[in-house]
């Protein structure tokens, strides 16, 4: 039987090498709980000699260090060690047992060892004193429990809103879930090192939507108050990398994470649309956001000495065309963009929308182009086809306008379906010629760029939706939230295809890949609702529109970023130089003061969350009442007795 105790003991201690080696258990959670089980089992066919051996003697198995430490509380661990010493320990507080049920099988296995042993029961009393009872603030509330939940088993970190920066929210976890972008944002170094308590996320700012306007988080100059006058171009450089760095942060907590959602106070502080400071109550424009933020990332990059990796990603050129009718001669005027801006008045969908660009529009008459080779007027077809095509393809549906007569801003809830396949060569410069039978760089051709762009070898034309920011509401307000599809996680179709609804700080998975589900969120136009009709003093179905409906859509190109390209390559170099302290390969690459501050949040946050669980809860009240069997006390209310002795003898 002894023999058949060590080897299930052993087969658990496995699960806990494992964890450290790779960050997972490599086993099922079942199968790690019955393992625990079984040696909770044989157990209680030990002595009380037997059991102290096994669980804290000197010279001993230690089981009872081993499953606190590493079973069950690694984080209140970890958490003793920083209290104590005021440095923070550099292993990972991952705990083995991490369901509900294999952590209630590691607490009915101390139990099994406190039963019958006496200094196993006051060596696990110590340990959780120290863990949770020595030096701790004391609680204000009946029933606390931690305001903030854990992220959710292989599922993603959300955002928290402070009251009207949902638009915010949207467009970073879009960001942040293209893979060279987040991959190739954590890699960078040299951002700076100031991550203070704002970058922490912490829960203590529950009630943040009621900071006070005259805050500090409304006003970001008096951040330099006390800092030498700067130039505006070093100002503008210096608050450019601190843009850079936030989003670090942020992406840093959205990788590595253990809480359900992140407070990204520091971003807030920092970010300034068109100059000004924003306020967190106020709605602004998701798209303007974007073009702010990609502007504002691909600058920092720049001064640091990195390639615009956003502008390559995302960024693709028009070729804006002057076709003269009445000579052979032809212009072209080369300009980049990050979205694409399509009209959704008038049109049934993305495709329809899209031949706009191609058919383009007759200079004619008083309208008629002055042609520089001919020195005259001449009929031209003007019209802007697409040069290059980026590897992630955003489009912006023109949902909004301004109305200059009522003088309020609008919009339009038209119904405007867009397939999850895109094949956008009929658009581009290459397509058209194909389709016209014409030379991509005839001899009569002058070409006129404003921004030369580089070469690049022919990719794919096809596209796969993989995002879809939504706008729920009206012009004057709504609300923000994005659709995203889990993608590079290792080639399976099954998970490749698995969308998230990111709304804030919840991420649910949804079902857009169905067809109807796709339509009723993010197409728009009308639906037949219930609705209470007070004359008849019934409900009635009647046409109402859908006021939430998609905004702007993100196309993945099928060939992605080619392996072979200059970003990719470079995106490996930089993480791999970053990788050099011999991480383990379930971390994310990301500089190691933001690691740091990550890890020092989920440390805290399961600290205290383990404290205040129920599995916690009703751990200690076994333990109490454990050995009462083995009590004698007199007749009369005994359990209470029997509860109040040992408490009292275990200070607990």
């Amino acid at each position: 039987m002894n023999r058949t105790l060590v080897v299930s003991t052993v087969c658990v201690c496995v699960s806990q090498d494992e964890v450290k080696r790779t960050g997972e258990t490599g086993v099922e959670e079942t199968i790690l709980e019955g393992h625990i089980g079984i040696t909770k089992e044989l157990l209680a066919f030990q002595t009380s000699e037997k059991k102290y051996y096994i669980g804290c003697e000197k010279g001993g198995a230690n089981l009872i260090k081993e499953l606190i430490d590493d079973f069950i509380f690694p984080a209140s661990n970890v958490y003793l060690q920083y209290m104590k010493s005021g440095e923070f320990p550099t292993e990972q507080a991952i705990p083995v047992c991490s369901s509900p049920a294999s952590i209630n099988a590691g607490f009915e296995l101390l139990v099994a060892l406190a039963v019958g042993c006496v200094r196993n029961l006051k060596q696990m009393v110590d340990t959780l004193t120290d863990m949770y009872y020595l030096g701790c603030e004391a609680l204000t509330e009946w029933e606390y429990l931690p305001p903030v939940g854990p992220r959710p088993t292989k599922g993603f970190v959300g955002l928290k809103n402070a009251g009207a920066t949902c638009y915010m929210n949207s467009v970073i976890q879009q960001l942040y879930m293209i893979p060279p972008i987040r991959n190739g944002i954590l890699a960078i170094e040299g951002t700076g090192t100031d991550v203070d308590d704002d970058m922490s996320g912490d829960e203590k700012q529950e009630n943040e939507s009621n900071v006070d306007p005259r805050d500090e988080v409304f006003n970001y100059h008096h951040q330099f108050d006390d800092k030498p006058s700067l130039s505006k171009s070093e100002d503008r450089k210096e608050y450019n990398i601190g843009v850079l760095r936030h989003l670090q942060v942020i992406f840093g907590h959205l990788a590595s994470s253990r809480l359900q959602y992140y407070i990204p106070r520091g971003f807030w502080k920092q970010f300034r649309l068109w100059g000004e400071p924003v306020n967190l109550r106020e709605q602004h424009d998701a798209l303007e956001f974007f073009n702010s933020l990609v502007d504002s990332l691909d600058e920092a990059l720049k001064a640091l000495g990195h390639p615009a990796m956003l502008s390559k990603v995302l960024g693709g050129s028009f070729a804006d065309q002057k076709i003269c009718q009445g000579c052979p001669h032809r212009y072209e005027c080369e300009e980049s963009f990050t979205t694409l801006n399509v009209d959704i008045r008038n049109h049934q969908n993305l495709l329809d929308s899209m031949e706009q660009y191609v058919k383009g529009d007759l200079l004619e008459g008083a309208n008629a182009y002055h042609c520089e080779k001919c020195n005259k007027k001449v009929d031209t077809v003007k019209r802007l086809l697409i040069k290059k095509l980026p590897p992630v393809l955003a489009i912006q549906l023109k949902r909004f306008d301004y109305d200059w007569e009522r003088e309020c801003a609008i919009k339009f809830n038209d119904y405007f379906e867009f397939p999850r396949e895109l094949d956008m060569e009929p658009y581009t410069v290459a397509g058209v010629a194909k389709l016209e039978g014409d030379d991509v760089n005839p001899e009569n051709q002058v070409i006129q760029q404003n921004e030369p762009s580089e070469p690049e070898p022919p990719g794919s034309s096809k596209y796969r939706l993989v995002g879809v920011l939504v706008h729920s509401g009206q012009a004057s307000g709504g609300h923000y939230y994005s659709y995203i599809t889990q993608r590079n996680v290792g080639g399976a179709d099954g998970e490749r295809n698995r969308w998230y609804k990111f709304d804030d700080g919840d991420v649910t998975e949804c079902k857009m890949d169905d067809e109807e589900e796709m339509k009723n969120q993010c197409f728009g136009g009308e639906y037949m609702g219930e609705v209470f009709d007070h004359m008849m003093k019934r409900m009635s179905y009647r046409r109402q529109k859908r006021w939430w409906n998609a905004y702007i859509l993100f196309y993945e190109r099928m060939d992605s970023l080619d392996k072979d390209s200059e970003l990719v390559k470079y995106i490996q170099e930089l993480t791999i130089s970053s990788s050099s302290n011999n991480k383990p390969p379930h971390q994310v690459k990301m500089p190691g003061v933001i690691e740091c501050s990550v890890r020092k949040q989920n440390v805290q946050f399961m600290h205290n969350r383990m404290q205040y669980s129920l599995e916690y809860f009703q751990f200690v009240k076994k333990l109490l009442t454990c050995n009462s069997v083995y009590l004698n006390p007199p007749p009369g209310n005994w359990n209470t007795h029997t509860r109040t002795h040992t408490l009292q003898n275990t200070s607990f």
